[in-house]
Parts: structure tokens; sequence; C-alpha cells
């Protein structure tokens, strides 16, 4: 019988063949698998992918593996992708959070993320912010915070200019990422965090939840793709709106589809006729923005995407929907801009 491979296996086992200590092991799994594996074994037999000349051409391999990280703006360890984020989040606020407020400001990176949970942080207190929350309530990964936050550190000290979004000191800059506690992550990464949270560095601080944290003490809460996940949306609205400070500023991104990226039948709107909602709680901007309202947040919407109607089928909508008028059906993603005046 042939086994059926798990997302993600395949490219654990290739990885695994270029390892010599590894090579049998992983080659035996693809035979398992129902790859022939024979003519892959003859080739390997060759002196030159034995230990001591593969650990040698093992650089050529690791570039091309970093660049293609570096190109790829869905992979977890593209410190890029942080910066991307941070970028279009401080972009949708110009005139209320431009780059040179993070100098001394206290922010919370709301849903940081089980991946790279540090990107944010890192860069935000590299670039002067007083303190940094990175909050998320999902478990960690269990590799990929430590890594990511090295991949992150590493960047940052070698293109230090590239990553600056205010001007800054070099050395200070330098200062500041060094001071990031590594064996701190790794404790994260293996045992999850801390139900008090935990402190990377003087500045940036890991938790489970934004309760603890000081009322009318945060310039900025930001977040990328999180707001469609949360349950308790009023609660948890009302709690950041008590957290900024008057005059602070929260800015989301919130991604309104299907999360059932995966099934072959995609549509951005499935749970609109299934109802199944996959990690998502099936709002609409509309109804975030009806809250935002009543809690006293000033709204501004930036960055709307939308379906075209004929995109929308009527008929096959279920019950709940079917309560919207189809122009409040349209939005893919938006970003939300919400002011404690």
């Amino acid at each position: 019988m042939t086994l059926k491979l798990d997302d993600g296996s395949l490219l654990s086992i290739l990885a695994k063949i270029i390892i010599p200590t590894e090579r049998d092991e992983a080659l035996a799994l693809m035979g398992e698998y129902g790859f022939d594996v024979n003519q892959i074994r003859n080739t390997l037999t060759n002196p030159r992918y034995n230990d001591r000349n593969v650990g040698r051409r093992m650089s050529e391999v690791k570039a091309i593996i970093d660049a293609y990280v570096l190109d790829h703006r869905f992979c977890f360890l593209n410190p890029n992708r942080s910066m991307e984020h941070l970028k279009a989040r401080l972009a949708a606020a110009p005139d209320i959070f431009p780059p040179s407020k993070i100098r001394g400001a206290s922010i919370i990176d709301f849903g940081s993320g089980r991946f790279d949970m540090l990107g944010i942080s890192i860069l935000l207190f590299a670039n002067m912010a007083r303190h940094i929350y990175a909050v998320e309530t999902a478990r960690p990964d269990r590799k990929l915070p430590y890594l990511a936050a090295l991949e992150t550190a590493k960047l940052i000290l070698s293109k230090l200019e590239k990553y600056k979004l205010l001007p800054i000191d070099s050395e200070e800059m330098k200062r500041r990422v060094a001071t990031i506690d590594y064996e701190k992550i790794e404790i994260i990464s293996a045992d999850g965090v801390p139900d008090n949270g935990i402190h990377i560095n003087e500045g940036i601080t890991v938790q489970k939840s934004i309760d603890g944290i000081q009322q009318n003490s945060i310039d900025l809460i930001m977040s990328t793709s999180v707001l469609e996940h949360v349950r308790d949306f009023e609660q948890v609205m009302r709690q950041q709106f008590s957290l900024l400070k008057p005059g602070g500023v929260a800015i989301h991104a919130v991604d309104f589809t299907d999360h059932r990226h995966d099934l072959p039948e995609y549509h951005p709107f499935m749970f609109y006729y299934d109802n199944k909602k996959k990690d998502v709680n099936g709002m609409r901007d509309v109804d975030m923005i009806r809250i935002f309202d009543n809690i006293g947040f000033s709204v501004k919407t930036t960055r709307v995407f939308k379906l075209d109607e004929k995109d929308i089928d009527v008929e096959r909508l279920t019950a709940h929907y079917k309560r919207y008028p189809v122009k409040d059906l349209l939005t893919r993603g938006a970003t939300f801009v919400l002011l404690r005046e």
C-alpha cells in the first residue's frame, strides 16, 4: 500500500536527502510513499555526495534557499514580509501616525503570529519604539519564531539603511538589535508563552492577550489579517479603545474572505453559501464599522477591495447573509484606521 504524503512531508524528506546522515531514512520514506528511489540512491553513492563533500557544498545549497526565502512574500522566514506589513499599516494613516512617531512609542502588534512572532516587534524596536507588546493567543510554532527572529536581526544588521523607518543613529540601531535574548525565544518555541508573558529584551514583551497592559498607555495598535478571527469582537475592541491614549490609533488590515484556500472549488465567500467558517467570525465590514462607531472610535476606511455584484449568487445565500444588501457582501479586504480622540 502506498502512503499518502501529508502537507510539507515531501519538502522535509527532500531536505533530509541532502544530509548524508539522514539520507537512508529519507529514501526509505520516499519508497514507502511510492517513489522509485533506486536512481537517486545510485547517484548519491558518488563520493561527491559523501559527508565531507556535501559539507563543503552546503553553502551553495543554503545560498539558493536563502535567496528564495528573501524573494517569497509568504515565507515566514522572510524579514521583508514583516517590513512590508509594517510599512503598509503606517501608510494607511500618514497624517495620524507617520514613521517619525515610532520613536518613543508604546505599540501593540495584535496577533503577532504563531510563526514569525517577533519580526514586526524587532523592526519597531530597532527603529526606536519604547515598548512593543507582541500579542498572540495561539501556541507558537516549535521552530519558526526562533529562526525567524534570527533572520530578521541578521538582515537588519547587514543592511541597516534599508530597515530604517526614520532617521536614527546606526550604532544605536545595532545596540538595540543586539539586546534580543534568543534563549527566551527558544523557551517560547519549546514551551509556549508563559501566562504572565515574557520579556525578550528591554523593550519587547510577548504575551497571550492584551490583559494586564495599562490603560491609556498605548500609542499604536496594529494588526494584519487578525480581526476576522476574533470571536468576542466587541469586547476586544472596547479593550483596545481603553488601552489607547487619547490621540492614539489602531490600524487593522482585515481579510474578509473565506480562509479555506486549499479547497479546489475555492470561492472568496464560500461561507455565504455553506455557513462553514474556518477560523473566521464571518463578520462583514459594515458589522465592524457599526461596532467601532458605537465604542467611540473615529473611523476611517482605506484600501478597500471588492468583488462585483455579479460574483455573488444571491439565490444560494444562507439565511444569515440574505439579511444583508448585496452591496454589503462585496468587500474582500479593507484597512481600518481607528482614532481615539
